[in-house]
Formats: C-alpha cells, sequence, structure tokens
C-alpha cells in the first residue's frame, strides 16, 4: 500500500485510485514476501515539452482522455506500482558552493515501480501512456541496497 506518512497529498492520491479501482503495492501482493523479492526502480518520465506546458494547453477532454489511459495502465500493472508518482516542474542544478542554475533535464514526472526483474519492468512499461507524449522516453533505475543500512 502507498505510505500513508507523507500527509494529504499521499491521502488524495490513494483515494483517487480507489475511487477508479486500481489497488497498489502491498495491498494487491496480499503476501510481504513477494514484496521483498521484488526489485524497485526509480522511473523517470522524459519529455520534449515540459509537463507544465502539457498540462496547461490540454482541454479538459484531453486531460481526461490522458488519465483515463493511465488509469487504464495503473490498472494493469496493478502491485508494480509502489508510489505511481507526479508531474514534476521545471528544476534547478545545485553546486557544491550552494550556487543553482536551471536544470536542462527534459523530466516530467517520475515513479517507483517494483518487478522480479528488468525484463519484467520493460513488459510493464510496454505501450506506457507516457509515450503520447511529445519526443517521450522513460529510464528506470534499480533501487541498490544502503551498505550498512538495514533492509525492508
Amino acid at each position: 500500500m502507498l505510505r500513508k506518512e507523507s500527509g494529504f497529498a499521499r491521502g488524495a492520491v490513494e483515494r483517487f485510485f480507489a475511487q477508479h479501482g486500481v489497488k497498489c503495492g502491498r495491498a494487491m501482493l496480499g503476501s510481504r514476501s513477494m514484496e521483498d523479492n521484488m526489485k524497485k526502480y526509480l522511473v523517470l518520465y522524459l519529455s520534449s515539452v515540459p509537463a507544465s506546458e502539457q498540462m496547461s494547453k490540454a482541454s479538459p477532454e484531453q486531460a481526461k482522455a490522458g488519465m483515463d489511459l493511465w488509469m487504464t495502465w495503473a490498472k494493469k500493472v496493478g502491485a508494480g506500482i509502489v508510489d505511481m508518482g507526479a508531474p514534476v516542474g521545471s528544476g534547478i542544478k545545485i553546486a557544491a558552493n550552494g550556487s543553482s542554475s536551471p536544470s536542462d533535464s527534459k523530466v516530467t514526472g517520475f515513479g517507483i515501480l517494483q518487478a522480479q526483474s528488468t525484463k519484467a519492468l520493460q513488459e510493464m512499461l510496454k505501450n506506457h501512456p507516457h509515450f503520447q507524449a511529445p519526443g517521450a522516453a522513460i529510464e528506470a533505475f534499480e533501487f541498490l541496497p544502503m551498505p550498512g543500512m538495514p533492509q525492508k
């Protein structure tokens, strides 16, 4: 299940998913040991057009159609979703000395998924609705264990 400690926004996401019949993470697994065997991945959604621009230019009908695609995909993936994530705005690069500059990253959103393997993750991401975005690409990074930290 999505973590509740992150407050109102996380609760709103859970309610939204529940309204659309989407269950995520441990709620669909039924067994903690199954989840423990899954690899977790940070999934970055990239586009040549910033998410804020895509959202501001979409009509209500286009926005609903886009969300319908995402909800259909989320139902298909089910327990593979740890955190559906969110769109992100423009970023900044922060240097060691504290100075910052605008980021040139094309990241427009993120999610956290889990799968038995990278190949299984690739299957989950096949025909992903993000590929409808202009200049779309998806990057995924496996979470690695932190040395000296207890593993969940």
